[in-house]
This record gives structure tokens, sequence and C-alpha cells, in this order.
């Protein structure tokens, strides 16, 4: 079944003898995009005649290594892949081929964009780190050099040829020309395994049909779940013991399905196939599906659902698998799906779900006249609305969210989505129940065209909100241009900037201000008049530079210059949880309750990178209207923001960074080809590591936030690196008392360093 057999089985003796590896040899970790990828990196190595091994199948011993090292927030497979490296490297390998995997097929258009997830794309950067070059040469032990050719295949195979010609002509010691040709063979070699599965799969799907009692079960899963007989406990085995025939995924013919009929964004590569697979399984009787994951998938989370929705009535098995699966229970659950869907052939019957009630589709365009709310993220939310409306939309933000708004979003929700997309649900929800919500009202939901789990939220939001029978239309504004698909015009995106701009500006004097006010409550008082000052200013379209001049200066005169200064520190992390004072239960606050002050990255800083990227990709994807557009649009931005940085330049000399600076910084982690939240905390957090004035670093994130595991799987060494403390604090909605001891610890930490 296996993607990488081809060239594994060949092996299989080599694996399990200890013998001398010859010079130069490249070792390949059997683990993540390996079981994707393996016919093109062996064949690449095999053209240039590079001697290559192959990490042994995960076993209790990998599995017991990759807890060692790994950060325990990633998921399962990221986890094995340290176990991988950590076996080759002790067997003497010193280069490592991992591919920094971001896409695996030509788009589709912006909204399809075949990613792979944030963390797949990280991953030979946070083994770089692990296995970094300082600890090995301090215990004597030469470096690892991690081999990390690009696969971006979003215009073909170009940029992967010249990637891997480049690992051939910089990492290896061979001509561009040899690199060249190595990678041809490799992709050829990739190719025809491609091809050659699909010829096996027809084999397959025909041998069984004219079995008309046999069942075939599809693993609808990555094919490192899949296809890891140490990680799945044996399942393809297990399920022929049980007398059915495991099939795998790529053995479908995929490309029959056009997925834009399931979801108007499947923007994840996985979720193309699984999505495919899942609607050709519904169709053939004789074929069912096991969704097999891994918990804390961020993907999946939503994965998951248009997968049962597609399958309707028909049997669906459901397994989730870590570093904890126990066999006994994990073969009891295979055999209680084998004998229902034997029961459901049996019984004739052939379900499934109907387009109308698995398609997910949201619009992106306001118009004058229109009742729009919008989540309450932070202030900067209001403000916002509040320009909506001096453009003709009547748009309101939703009542802050409260324990109830919880409880009724958790009531419709698995728990497996990120604490953001619960958050803003359960507003709405609230509003529906206490009869407050009109009648055709809309919401607006920000989204994206990948690679997070954003984009999902609208479309995700909607089905729940339909099928509670509550009237609102979810409407969505993609960060893939900017935000300017909203319809309302240039000069409303250039307001509703100078908005945003004063409000980051107006917090970031509260933050400063707060713990060294002359009189209890004074600065919060300050702040929420300046605030309404600014919303009335925003609404009638009248100037704000005027109030903003003089609030600076009444919030420098509020200080107390004689207090002593508390140690800094700075927050960023996933935009959402660190600017909503309730799912990051008030951490400014909290900070402050233990003697600190804090500086939170501001969220200027997010859409700034957002028009960085739009411009990026009208460069790559050769756009010249996009790229001209995106130019004078960021030219506007930036002039714009010195304006208003201007306004509080007395109390706030420095300026905030252009975002070029914080992916330099964060790229000598993290290339900022990957693309997430995480190039921009690590540029921040590293700024702030070596800035005297800032005392340590909190990273924070929604419980299984993928950009946010990259961040915490790099912070602890950047934090030996610096000797200031990194903490990272995961949030899940629910009251806890674990991140107030690690606040409480770091601000011990830092004034005891302070002493």
């Amino acid at each position: 079944m296996s993607c990488y057999l081809v060239i594994l089985k060949r092996r299989r003796n080599m694996h399990r003898q200890e013998i001398e590896l010859e010079p130069g040899t490249v070792g390949i970790p059997k683990a993540l995009m390996t079981f994707d990828l393996a016919p093109l990196l062996g064949g690449f190595l095999h053209n240039l005649k590079v001697p290559m091994v192959f990490s042994t199948p995960t076993n209790k011993q990998t599995i017991e290594k990759s807890l060692e090292l790994a950060y325990s927030e990633t998921c399962f497979p990221v986890k094995l892949l340290h176990g991988h490296v950590a076996e080759l490297v002790e067997r003497g390998v010193n280069k490592i081929l991992i591919p920094n995997a971001i896409r695996m097929g030509r788009m589709d258009g912006d909204e399809n964009q075949r990613y792979s997830c944030p963390l797949v794309q990280a991953s030979p950067y946070i083994i770089r780190t692990v296995f970094n070059p300082d600890n090995r040469l301090a215990r004597g032990l030469l470096p690892i050099d991690i081999l990390d050719p690009v696969i971006d295949l979003s215009r073909g195979d170009k940029i992967l040829v010249k990637s891997l010609a480049r690992i051939a002509q910089r990492k290896l010691g061979f001509s561009w020309r040899e690199g060249l040709r190595a990678a041809q063979g490799g992709i050829e070699a990739q190719k025809q395994f491609e091809s050659q599965l699909q010829v096996e799969g027809q084999l397959a799907l025909e041998k069984l049909k004219v079995d008309s009692s046999a069942l075939g079960v599809v693993l609808l899963a990555r094919a490192y779940n899949a296809q890891d007989e140490g990680a799945n406990l044996g399942m393809d085995t297990q399920l022929q013991k049980l007398g059915v025939v495991p099939i795998p995924m790529d053995y479908l013919s995929l490309g029959s399905v056009d997925v834009k009929k399931i979801s108007d964004r499947p923007y994840w590569n996985y979720e193309n196939k699984i999505l495919a697979a899942s609607r050709i399984i519904a169709e053939n009787p004789q074929l069912f599906g096991i969704f097999l994951s891994n918990f804390g998938c961020g993907p999946n989370s939503f994965i998951q659902n248009i997968v049962e929705d597609i399958m309707g009535g028909k049997p669906l098995g459901q397994i989730e698998l870590d570093e904890h699966a126990a066999e006994a229970g994990y073969i009891t659950r295979l055999e209680a799906f084998v004998n229902t869907i034997r029961g459901y052939k049996r019984a004739k019957l052939h379900l499934m779900g109907k387009p109308e009630n698995y398609y997910r589709s949201v619009p992106t365009i306001l118009h004058s006249g229109q009742y729009v709310f919008i989540p309450q993220m932070s202030d900067h939310a209001a403000v916002v609305a509040a320009v909506m409306r001096s453009f003709g939309v009547e748009a309101q933000v939703l009542p802050e969210s409260d324990e109830r708004s919880m409880a009724l979003s958790r009531d419709v929700t698995s728990g497996k989505e990120c604490l953001p997309f619960r958050d803003t649900l359960g507003g709405f929800l609230r509003m529906a129940k206490d009869g407050t919500l009109p009648k055709k009202a809309r919401a607006l939901m920000a989204g994206s065209y990948g690679a997070c789990r954003l984009g999902k939220y609208a479309q995700e939001q909607q089905k729940i909100l339909r099928d509670l029978g509550i009237d609102v239309e979810v409407v969505t504004t993609v960060s893939n241009n900017a935000y300017a698909d909203l319809g309302l015009g240039k000069k409303f995106e250039l307001r509703a900037w100078e908005g945003i701009l004063a409000t980051d500006l107006l917090q970031r004097l509260l933050w400063m201000t707060r713990s060294y006010e002359r009189q209890g409550g004074q600065v919060n008082k300050l702040y929420e008049e300046s605030l309404g000052e600014l919303l009335k200013l925003m609404e009638i379209g009248q100037p704000v530079e005027p109030l903003m001049r003089e609030t600076t200066a009444k919030f420098a005169e509020a200080r107390d210059p004689n207090k002593p200064r508390r140690p800094l520190v700075g927050i960023n992390g996933e935009i959402y949880l660190r600017a909503n004072r309730f799912c990051n239960k008030g951490l400014v606050e909290v900070c402050e309750a233990n003697g600190l002050e804090a500086e939170v990255a501001p969220m200027s800083e997010w859409l700034k990178y957002i028009t960085w990227r739009n411009l990026e990709d009208a460069w790559n994807f050769r756009q010249p209207g996009r790229l001209f557009w995106g130019t004078i649009r960021e030219l506007a931005l930036l002039w714009r923001e010195r304006g208003v940085a201007s306004w509080g330049d007395k109390v706030i000399p420095e300026y905030e960074p252009h975002t070029w600076e914080l992916l330099k910084e964060s790229g000598v982690y993290l290339p900022s080809r990957n693309g997430s939240e995480a190039v921009l905390s690590i540029g921040t957090g590293l700024r702030q590591m070596r800035n005297r004035h800032f005392a340590g670093v909190i990273s924070v994130m929604p419980h299984g936030c993928m950009p946010g595991g990259i961040v915490a799987a790099f912070s602890e060494h950047i934090s030996r690196r610096y000797n200031k403390p990194w903490i990272s604090l995961t949030y899940d909605g629910f009251p806890d008392k674990v991140n107030l001891e690690r606040v409480a610890d770091l601000a011990e930490q830092v004034k005891e360093k302070a002493a």
C-alpha cells in the first residue's frame, strides 16, 4: 500500500543490519512527506549516485525518542519525525533530506492552493533547530545539514527542479547541470509511480466488483498516517484479518471529482484528496471509509465535518491515533466497524449525503444599506464598524463574549475547532437565543485561502447556523488579497486603516501608562473616553489627528515618573487570541498584577503582512495589475502609518518595524515562504529578545493552533540562546490555573534576574 515501498522494500535487509555507511550518505527519515515523495527524493539521489539510507519503520524506540525531543503540543506525525531523524543521526548520518513541502499541486484559482499544513511546511526548520549545530559542536559532534528542497508545485515543476538542482550544487558538490538532470529524473520517477498507483487501483476495484459480497475499506488519511504501520498499529493488516479489502486512497480516481462542487475553498492538498475520495466512496456500494486522524490535527477538525455530511447515513469509521494508542481498544473498534458495514450491505442500503447538505460556500461582497454584525475581536472591530457606517453599511459589533456564549458554542461544535471559531460563533448563538438578532442579518467573518484554519470559519459557521434555523448569512473577506474584496472601495480601506492605527496607538498608550498611573482607574477611564470620541469621529468622517495628539498628551500627564519601572514583556501570537480579552483571560492585566508591564503586538502588524504577501503573490504569479495596485496600496498604508505614528512620537519615539524587517529576523529560523502568523511572532519575539528593554516574551495560541505550535517549537531554543524567558501559553476557552502560574513564574524569573 505504501508510496515509499517501491524504494524501501529493496532495502529492507539494510535497515535490519548494522552496516558501515558510505561517506556522504544522505539520510531520509521515514516520516511525513517521505510517504508521498519517496520516488522523487530517492530518484533524485539515485540519479546523482549519492548513497542514501532510510530510517527504520516506526517502532517503540522511535516513539519514545520522539516524545523526548519534540514540543509536546505538536501532532503525532510531526513528533515522529524527530524520532526518525534522531535514529539517522545516531547512525552517523549528517545530511538529512526533509522537503519543505508548501503546495503539492497546481493551484486552481486562489481558493484552491493545494497547501500542506503549516506544521508540515515548517518541519525541516523545526528539526534543524532541535538538532542545532551549536549544541552538537559543543559536544564534539559534526553539525547536521538539513537538505530542504522546496516543493511548491503551484506553477508546475520549475521551482522544484531549480530547488533540487540548488541542493545538488550547494550541498552535495555537483554541477548545476547534473542537479537539473537528477531533479528531472526524480520527477519522472514520481510521475511513473503515481501512474502505476492508478493502474493498480483500477485492477483492485475491478477485482472487488467481480465479487459482489466483497467490501473495500478506504483509509481517508494522509499517507504518513495510512502507511506508517508502526504508528497506525498495522491497520491494513488488521482489516485483512477481518475479511475486508484495505484500499489506499490514492488508488481511487481522485481527479474525476470536482472538489469545488463540495467546497468553494478546498485549499489543503489532502483536503482535496479526502473530499474527492469521500464522494467516490459514498457513490460506490462496495466501498466504505475510515477517517483516520490524529489528536490535535488542525485541518481535520474541519475536513471531518464535510466528510460526515458527504456520507450522509452511510457508515463511516472514525479513529484518532497518537503516541498513547492502545492496540486492544483499537482492534475492538475496527471489529465493530466491520460488523456495521456488513449489516449495512446485507440490508441493501445505499445512503449518501445530498449536495445541499455538504456544499460549503460563502459570499465576499458587502453593499450599502445592508445590516452586518462583526465579531467582538477587540476594540478595532468597533472602529471598523464605525467606518463602515460612514460608508452606508449598517455595521454593529457583537456584544462581548462571556461564559454563556462559549457554552452555547460548545454545545454545537466538536471541541476540536480553534477557540476563535467557537468564540465568534457563540456571539451569534447568544443573540439568537435572546431574540436580539435581527432577521436576515449578516455576519462578517475574516477569512483566507489557507494555510491555517481561518479560511474555514465562515463556511462552518454558516452550516451550523443554517442547521439550527438561525437566519444569518455569513459573509467573508480573505487575507490573500489584503481584505480588498468587500467592495467598499479604496477610500474605505484607507479610512479603516487609519482607525486601526489610531486604536493601536490608544492601546499602546494604555499599556505603557496604566502600571504607572497617578490615580487608580484614571488611565482606564481616559482610554474609554478617548476610544468613544474616536468612534464618533470615524463614523462622521471627521479628522482624528487633533483628538489623538490631545489624548497622547493626557496619557503623558497621567503617568507618574517617580514610580519604579517594571520589567517589560512582549506578547505576540495568534492575532485573535492576543487581542481578545475574554479568550486570553485578560492576559495584559494578569501580567500587570504580577508586577510586569506588557506590550502586545499591534493589529496593524498582521494587516501590513498580508499586504506584503499580496504583493509577493502578484510578483510570483506574474499578475501586473495586481502588482501595480498592490504597490499603490502598500505605499498608501505605509504613508498613513507614519503619519499616525507621529501623533504619539513624543511618548512613543520608535516606529513599528516594516514587514520585511520581521521576515528578515524570523528567516534565520523559518523562511518567509512558509507564510503564517508564525513568521511574524518569531520575528517580533527575536527583536524583543535582543532589545535590552524587554525582559521576556509571551506567545499565545488557541489549543491546537498550527502557527502557534511552530512558534512554540522554536521559542525554547531562542530563549536559551538569549538567556531570557520566552513562554508559550495555550487557551481552550475553559478557566485554567496553569497559564496564571506560568506568568507568575516568568515574573519571578525576570525580577530575580533584574535584582
